[in-house]
Parts: C-alpha cells; sequence; structure tokens
C-alpha cells in the first residue's frame, strides 16, 4: 500500500509514520508512507492507494485539498488526522472513510482501525470491477463507486455515484458477482456498506442522504457488517 501523509507538524507526522508502519508491521501488509508538509509539494496523487490528511495545512488546507481530488474523478480512500475536529461533518461531503482526532488518548487504536477499513476497501473495492453487459456494451464499474443495487419492474437498477445502469438480472444472481462489502438489506434492495453513514431500525442512510428501507430479517448482518468496515 503507497500511502500519502499530509502534515506540517514534525513530531506529529513522525507519530503518526511509526503508528502506520506499526499496523503494517502486526497485520502482515507493506505500507510505503510519503509524508508531505503542504497540498501544493504534492504530485501525481493518483500513484497513492490512500491519502492522510490534516487540516491545517500551510497554503490550502486539507478539506479543499480533499475537494479539489474528488472533483478530478480521483476516488481513492481519504482519511483526516486533524485536531481540527469541527471539520468532521466536511469529511462526508468528500466520502472520506474517517475522521480521526489527532489529540485523542486512544489514537493508535483509531489509527489501526482506520488503516484496517482502508486496507479491506483498497483490496476488496479499488481493485475489483463490476460488469453490466447492455446490448452489444458492456460496462466495467469499479466496486466502490457502486451505492447500492435495487430491483425494479423485474430489472437490477445499478446506483452509482455517477448514474444509473440497468440490465436483467435477479438478486440471487446478483450477490455471486458481489464482494463482502455488499449486504443484502431486503427483497429489493443490495447495498454498499462503505456508503453507509447512518444505521436506524429501519432505515440504511447512505453518504449522499439516500435512505434505504431495511426488512427486520436482514438487520442483525448489516449492522455487524457496518461494525466491521468502521
Amino acid at each position: 500500500m503507497r500511502a500519502a501523509l499530509f502534515e506540517d507538524n514534525d513530531t506529529h507526522a513522525e507519530n503518526i509514520i511509526k503508528m502506520v508502519e506499526s499496523w503494517a508491521e502486526k497485520s502482515g501488509k507493506k505500507v510505503v508512507v510519503t509524508r508531505f508538509r503542504s497540498a501544493f509539494e504534492a504530485k501525481e496523487l493518483s500513484l497513492f492507494d490512500c491519502l492522510l490528511l490534516d487540516v491545517e495545512m500551510p497554503g490550502m488546507n486539507g478539506v479543499d485539498l480533499a475537494r479539489e481530488i474528488r472533483s478530478n474523478g480521483n476516488r481513492v480512500p481519504i482519511v483526516f488526522i486533524s485536531s481540527h475536529t469541527e471539520y468532521s461533518i466536511d469529511g462526508y461531503e468528500v466520502s472520506a472513510l474517517r475522521f480521526i482526532d489527532k489529540n485523542s488518548t486512544e489514537l493508535e487504536r483509531k489509527v489501526f482501525e482506520c488503516m484496517d477499513k482502508t486496507s479491506y476497501e483498497i483490496e476488496n473495492s479499488l481493485n475489483a470491477y463490476y460488469s453490466i453487459k447492455d446490448g452489444r456494451k458492456l460496462f466495467s464499474i469499479p466496486m466502490c463507486e457502486i451505492m447500492f443495487f435495487e430491483v425494479l419492474d423485474h430489472d437490477l437498477i445499478t446506483h452509482t455515484v455517477t448514474g444509473t445502469f440497468r440490465e436483467r438480472k435477479t438478486i440471487s444472481e446478483l450477490k455471486k458477482e458481489l464482494p463482502k462489502q455488499f449486504v443484502q438489506i431486503g427483497r429489493s434492495h443490495v447495498v454498499n456498506v462503505l456508503h453507509v453513514s447512518r444505521i436506524t431500525a429501519k432505515t440504511a442512510t447512505l453518504r449522499d442522504g439516500t435512505a434505504l428501507p431495511i426488512a427486520p430479517k436482514y438487520s442483525t448482518v448489516l449492522y455487524e457488517s457496518f461494525l466491521e468496515m468502521r
């Protein structure tokens, strides 16, 4: 995994790098962390598998950098590690995986948990594609861009961050093609847990605000998957 760390404070940067490297050693992963002191130092961000961003940096702050990255179509996993927790709500706008308080007494545990989730998404989502055949056309969609699937009028509708696609397929057929983060939540819906921001007894709310109904028989599996991937 190639991680880019944006942190202008040398002490904080060294501390975070040590935590990430410790996580890699304990989990058996290989991680190379490249540290940048400001957004303007960074080149070719498409080369990195994940970005660890501070909010307060010289020049462009971390939130604005994340917005620029998303506006260019880059879906790389983003994690904020910052003491400016008042910006945590902005993390949802750029689909950040997590916002971690840099001053937390449990910082190492939270970094470890976040790296687990980031590694999972990279291995099971960013490198996987879902194929849809529409007549003579074949579309390959990154799994990480799929928010949920919906059965409507005997067709399967794939809802992505950029639009929808329609095909003839049953949910039973669909589930055989999907990685672990996709969970059935009703007769007509399969959701990507990595896009879920909140769960109540009857509703799963996605990062874009979409609310999907949860059938009682599927609620336990969804809740357990949601906790596993947080």
